[in-house]
């Protein structure tokens, strides 16, 4: 008998000698959009509205609390907080590759 499961869409990653997953569901997915677009225009005078978002950002798709663990040794600043979302980006994008590779794979197999 064919049986299914679904499996665990979670991408392990370090940050600081400490694991977390980055959660690839489609309430993170959401969120990421909806505080996108609420991200006000990048400016001095705006600098701590957009580390307040991207914080929130990265407590979105790394879990509630997130950012406050991973600074808690360091003040949170622009450059840093920029560097981890660019950082969890790309863990996305090599993931969403390897899965279309994958998916292309199977596919192939398939049609033998």
């Amino acid at each position: 008998m064919a049986s299914f499961e679904f499996r665990d869409r979670s991408i392990p990653v370090e940050i600081h000698g400490e694991q977390y997953a980055i959660k690839c569901d489609m309430g993170t997915v959401n969120a990421v959009q909806t505080l996108s677009a609420q991200f006000p225009e990048l400016g001095s005078e705006n600098q701590k509205a957009q580390m307040e978002k991207m914080a929130e950002l990265v407590d979105a798709v790394l879990g509630s609390g997130a950012t406050k663990a991973i600074f808690s040794s360091r003040p949170l600043n622009l450059p840093d907080l920029t560097d981890l979302i660019d950082f969890l980006a790309k863990e996305i994008s090599a993931e969403n590759r390897r899965n279309e590779r994958a998916a292309r794979r199977a596919a192939a197999k398939r049609k033998e």
